[in-house]
């Protein structure tokens, strides 16, 4: 139950010249779409500089980075793949939006729930520090933007329409392992239980979709959600919450100074979920086969 489409997102650009033929393969593309995003990085030093928008820096300085990353991707779409970014379009935006804050936080409080009930997670204090709970909001939505737009956007779809669904999702998952590695707090397991959940998940949210809101939702709830409520760490980094807690227990199910993303539980209940929309993905003909078998369908 394979198909060459969502066709309307692959290169739409037509030519017969050598070099523009190059550089309209999907690795080259890669590149070519990086260094079209390089600027939000010089908006965004700018922005820190501005300190008089205090308090409202971090919301402001959030907003003009999502634009500028949509205006920039957009002008990629526009001249290098000749099309227009479909990736944002909104029609369905609030549901989506809706459902993956909902899948974000649900799964998370779930993964809390499961700790507490299993004695692992204790409620030690709560805090009270509202500005900087606002000002997170605008952190990891502004943070889980530019993931998703990279990886998913750009690494996913590109390496999917050269090498089809499969072998991309397979890459996502060495590929996000492997970013977070780097994080505080990182070992194998971690990079690697990361790369399962997260890396399958937020493919196949995309996958479905086949745009930005439903995966982007759903990554910035889960950071949120463990972080700024629960008070865990989010990917290695300390995290100051509502709730400060006591986590106790075997580190392959609390996932240890890393967070819950290197909980065993953690990886269950996303590949569960990401069953359910690569099912989805699946019987909607939403999987892309590698580009020299599309060649054979369409010759």
């Amino acid at each position: 139950m394979t198909s060459i489409f969502p066709a309307s997102q692959f290169t739409q650009a037509q030519t017969n010249n050598l070099f523009k033929k190059i550089m309209q393969f999907p690795l080259s593309r890669i590149l070519i779409a990086i260094v079209f995003l390089a600027p939000s990085r010089l908006v965004s030093m700018l922005m820190k500089e501005m300190i008089f928008l205090e308090p409202f820096r971090q919301a402001i300085s959030s907003i003009v980075g999502l634009a500028v990353l949509i205006l920039l991707y957009s002008l990629y779409t526009k001249f290098i793949e000749k099309r227009k970014a479909t990736e944002f379009s909104t029609p369905g935006i609030i549901r989506e939006t809706g459902n993956g804050l909902f899948v974000g936080a649900g799964i998370m409080t779930l993964l809390v729930f499961i700790m507490f009930v299993g004695g692992y997670y204790r409620i030690d204090s709560f805090n009270s520090n509202i500005p900087y709970y606002i000002n997170y909001i605008f952190i990891f939505t502004i943070a889980a933007f530019a993931e998703e737009l990279i990886f998913r956007l750009i690494l996913f779809r590109l390496v999917e329409e050269f090498l089809g669904t499969w072998t991309s999702v397979l890459f996502q998952i060495f590929l996000f392992g492997f970013i977070h590695f780097w994080n505080p707090n990182a070992t194998v397991w971690s990079s690697l239980a990361i790369g399962i959940e997260a890396g399958i998940l937020l493919s196949a949210l995309y996958m479905y979709t086949r745009r930005m809101w439903l995966a982007l939702a759903m990554h910035m709830a889960w950071n949120y959600t463990q972080g700024i409520i629960f008070g865990v760490n989010v990917s290695g980094f300390d995290q100051v919450g509502i709730i400060t807690p006591i986590i106790e227990g075997p580190e392959i199910l609390t996932g240890g100074s890393f967070g819950l993303e290197a909980s065993m539980v953690s990886i269950v209940i996303c590949l569960v979920i990401s069953y359910y929309f690569i099912q989805l993905s699946i019987i909607e003909k939403k999987i892309v086969l590698p580009a020299w078998k599309r060649r054979k369908l369409l010759n």
